[in-house]
């Protein structure tokens, strides 16, 4: 269905399909390249697709006829219609592309074909963009992959980095022509925005109007507790900026196509760990920086490689996987055919498990990720390369990843429903058997360490692209779309939409949530980087304790509570609190009562408890509950155990800003 020709007549409140996709007996279905429509006076507009099996002309009414046999369909065609004349560039067999031109609808075509070179005048490059300038015909513009190549006479023809004009990046996405001014064109490209005004002689001279922007295709980011971002672009590299000060001075670190898993330091913006492109080479072939296979770390702006000498000769996805642990920045995990871990920044990285022939035999790793709360459990999800654009295929976890013999050992947990197109996967931060995948037709999750999964509920038909859990409260849940970013407050049952700040239908790529901050940062495909004020804090586990200590408790957040205040004149207190009008207290308990809040020395509330479940497993089972009440700046808060209240287990304060 998403490879077929659809219809409006109400500015997009409903659509029919208008021609199906195609394909051979097996074969997949054809995916459909171009359109373009001719408008006729008096009579219906003439509708064009270009599709692997040919050329189709209809009038928008479902019928089509074949007015074209590509000979080369595999590779992307285009259309553009001008003053009743068509025009269709493609590439032949022979890597020559041919334009071609009809004045009856397609029953005739005369065209030239231009020959292929490495060199100018007519380089070698796909036809993913065509444009013909709809008041000067004979300036016909062809552009991809590669360079955009031009002709101003319908002949003779021009690239964008020929001698005498200034370069243009390359990968021309989109060309437009300027309606109030016929001399002048814009390009979009994976580099930015250019205008060409022509002076009529010589080459176009284009201009870079970007400004400030280094580059917006943001394939992932990271933020730090200052709101330092390190971010990963298509085409652009790896940058790293500050948000607070607008416009962001981005700066480069390294050239290239940036990674799309940056790992900042959540607790020191000055160090950082990123990837580069591989471009199908293997690991550690070719030099540094921009090289295929290097993981690279930043300390103070000085980078040095921290690629595990084992891995070189390995094949990797697009960028290696990376990931560096929240809490504990020293711990970082890298895939390629292996998964390798580094409790040191990077030094003396030990291979988990696995072999010559990596975790998953012909597949190549393509994100991984540590249990915060157990160091045992990580997760990889691993693609064939003929697959990488569309996502990972399968997903596999070890649970003794800290084991030395028997070696750690991993298991392929792609079951049903899990589809394909794995985007992202994100452990809870305080249990190691919850887990959450983001998807290209929704997010699913595990409470089991992968043994069984369930599809959630966000909104369905869209490609969720990242996950991110609030450490603070492992039920709230981020989710990054194709449409936006969606949040859940109950563990992914329910999923209202985030859309202030962000524009509508954005593709959101990456989520990066900062606990020191509490800032969610999100990177888009095309409109740059947003931060959203979560407006809450925690308040330190720890504070000033009496009768009762911390101790550990996979139950509760971070893996620990405070235990032991079940007992009259128990208590926990913290001291120099933020002032705040509301907080969120999470507590488990097998009784219903009420428990004291003391602000500076008095008494000012009685918390109604409600038993979390029957004794003894109450005390395990853990809720939030919302205390409205005024706290004045630097106060001594303090939850007490008074004769007549009941006992609990605390695990965390929220404060709300």
């Amino acid at each position: 269905m998403c490879h077929s020709v659809w219809k409006s007549t109400n500015s997009g409140s409903n659509w029919s399909q208008i021609k199906p996709s195609t394909g051979g007996a097996g074969a997949p279905p054809f995916t459909h390249y171009d359109i373009a429509i001719m408008p006729i006076s008096g009579r219906p507009s003439r509708v064009f697709v270009t599709a692997p099996d040919g050329v189709f002309s209809g009038l928008g009414d479902g019928g089509w006829t074949l007015i074209h046999s590509l000979p080369h369909g595999d590779s992307t065609s285009s259309l553009a219609a001008v003053s009743h004349v068509l025009f269709l560039a493609y590439k032949e067999s022979n890597g020559n592309t041919t334009i071609a031109k009809s004045y009856d609808f397609g029953s005739s075509w005369t065209g030239q074909s231009q020959p292929c070179a490495s060199t100018t005048p007519f380089p070698c490059a796909d036809v993913g963009t065509f444009g013909v300038d709809p008041v000067h015909p004979n300036r016909i513009f062809v552009g991809g992959g590669g360079l955009l190549v031009y002709s101003l006479d319908d002949g003779n023809w021009h690239n964008s980095c020929e001698p005498g004009a200034n370069c243009v990046h390359p990968d021309i996405r989109s060309i437009a022509f300027c309606p109030t001014n016929s001399q002048r064109n814009y390009l979009g490209t994976d580099g930015g925005i250019y205008r060409a005004d022509y002076s009529g002689s010589g080459p176009m001279n284009w201009l870079d109007k970007n400004q400030n922007l280094p580059g917006c295709l943001m394939g992932g980011l990271s933020i730090g507790p200052d709101d330092h971002i390190t971010m990963g672009n298509q085409d652009n590299g790896t940058q790293l900026g500050w948000a607070t000060r607008p416009p962001p001075p981005w700066s480069m670190i390294c050239g290239g196509d940036g990674g799309s898993k940056p790992q900042i330091d959540q607790n020191n913006s000055n160090e950082f760990y990123f990837t580069a492109l591989s471009y199908g080479a293997h690991v550690c072939d070719g030099l540094p920086c921009g090289s295929a296979g290097y993981v690279k770390k930043v300390v103070n702006g000085v980078w040095s490689n921290i690629t595990p000498p084992e891995a070189c000769g390995e094949s990797q996805g697009y960028f290696a996987a990376l990931f560096a642990a929240p809490a504990n920045w020293q711990r970082v995990v890298m895939g390629f055919q292996n998964v390798y871990r580094s409790v040191n920044s990077g030094g003396q990285p030990v291979r988990i498990g696995g072999g010559p022939s990596g975790i998953d035999p012909g597949r190549v790793v393509v994100a991984v990720y540590e249990a915060p709360s157990n160091t045992n459990v990580i997760y990889a999800l691993t693609s064939s390369a003929s697959h990488l654009s569309f996502g990972g295929q399968r997903v596999f976890v070890t649970t003794n990843a800290n084991s030395v013999n028997p070696p750690p050992a991993w298991t392929d947990v792609t079951y049903a429903p899990l589809p394909d197109g794995l985007q992202a996967v994100v452990v809870d931060p305080s249990d190691s058997q919850t887990t959450y995948l983001a998807t290209a037709s929704g997010v699913y999750k595990t409470s089991n360490t992968g043994s069984t999964w369930s599809k959630l509920n966000p909104p369905a038909n869209v490609i969720y692209r990242d996950v991110a859990i609030d450490p603070v409260n492992h039920l709230h849940i981020f989710a990054a779309s194709h449409a936006g970013v969606f949040a859940s407050t109950d563990g992914g049952a329910t999923w209202p939409g985030m859309p202030a700040g962000i524009p509508a239908g954005m593709a959101v790529t990456s989520l990066s949530l900062n606990a020191t901050s509490r800032h969610l940062a999100a990177a888009t495909y095309g409109r740059g980087a947003y931060i959203l004020d979560l407006g809450e804090v925690r308040q330190a586990e720890a504070g000033v304790l009496t009768g009762c200590y911390i101790q550990a408790d996979p139950n509760a957040s971070g893996g620990y509570r405070v235990d032991g205040i079940s007992s009259p004149g128990d208590n926990v207190a913290f001291n120099n609190f933020t002032q705040t009008t509301q907080i969120t207290i999470r507590y488990a308990s097998p009784y219903t009562g009420t428990f004291g809040l003391y602000v500076n020395g008095t008494r000012v509330a009685s918390i109604p408890i409600t038993a979390t479940g029957p004794y003894p497993q109450g005390w395990t089972i853990f809720t939030e509950k919302i205390i409205n009440v005024t706290i004045p700046a630097n106060a001594t808060v303090k939850f007490q155990y008074d004769t007549g209240d009941v006992g609990i287990n605390l695990d965390y304060v929220i404060i709300a800003r």
